[in-house]
């Protein structure tokens, strides 16, 4: 009896793992991806403020400093959504594949009273 409930468990645990580790997989290669764009943007802005330097009032120059400006605004709104996934992680950090260990150390830890108390419960209802 004891061994198909941890078959099953195992059974109902291996997909959430692999699940899980999918999903962190999608999430390093996300942020890596976020680097490169972010290393792109500054050097963009790098070589803008240079030609916005050399060129000063130059009505040319105008395109430059608004796609820098548009371009800085979008690396701030990147820069908050980081922050913002940073405080939700930090703020739900009960969850992911940590927190699944910690429930089923738990339901195995409770099953021999959880057992037990369904079988006092069983035959208390054949009584009736």
């Amino acid at each position: 009896m004891a061994e198909m409930a941890v078959s099953f468990a195992l059974d109902q645990l291996l997909p959430l793992l692999r699940e899980e580790t999918k999903l962190l997989r999608s999430i390093h290669k996300g942020f890596a991806d976020l680097k490169d764009e972010l290393e792109s943007i500054q050097a963009f802005l790098k070589d803008a403020d240079k030609r916005a330097a050399v060129a000063e009032g130059d009505s040319a120059n105008e395109g430059v400093k608004t796609s820098a400006k548009q371009v800085r605004e979008a690396a701030f709104r990147i820069e908050d959504t980081i922050d913002d996934y940073l405080i939700q992680v930090g703020q739900q950090h009960d969850r992911g594949c940590v927190h699944i260990l910690h429930k089923i150390a738990h339901l195995l830890k409770t099953m021999v009273p959880r057992h037990r108390c369904y079988v006092i419960c069983a035959r208390d209802q054949g009584k009736k």
